[in-house]
């Protein structure tokens, strides 16, 4: 018998990736509960840029950990309810994707 720990692998929705993949897309913003597992997908996803948005926290979650150690750029927002982190993954997109 064999166990395999989908969060070491990216999270089940890795396998959502080739659905969403699109030539035109440069970058993924993600706004993100840090214990999210969709973050760590979209790091895992090699070829495009990846921006994720969570809360501030006094030490960085280890899906964050992650997900910086795959090349995500990481934008931590104090005060990070989902709500303000959706609103500043939003400015980021119309301020820097044209």
């Amino acid at each position: 018998m064999f166990i395999v720990r989908d969060d070491l692998l990216g999270g089940t929705k890795i396998v959502c990736m080739p659905l969403i993949e699109d030539d035109l897309i440069e970058e993924y913003v993600y706004a993100s509960p840090v214990y999210g597992g969709f973050q760590i997908s979209l790091s895992t996803y090699f070829g495009k840029k990846t921006t994720i948005f969570c809360a501030k926290r006094n030490k960085l979650h280890p899906n964050t950990i992650i997900c910086k150690n795959l090349g995500a750029t990481i934008i931590e927002v104090p005060y990070g309810y989902l709500s303000v982190i959706e609103k500043k993954a939003r400015e980021y997109c119309s301020e820097n994707i044209k």
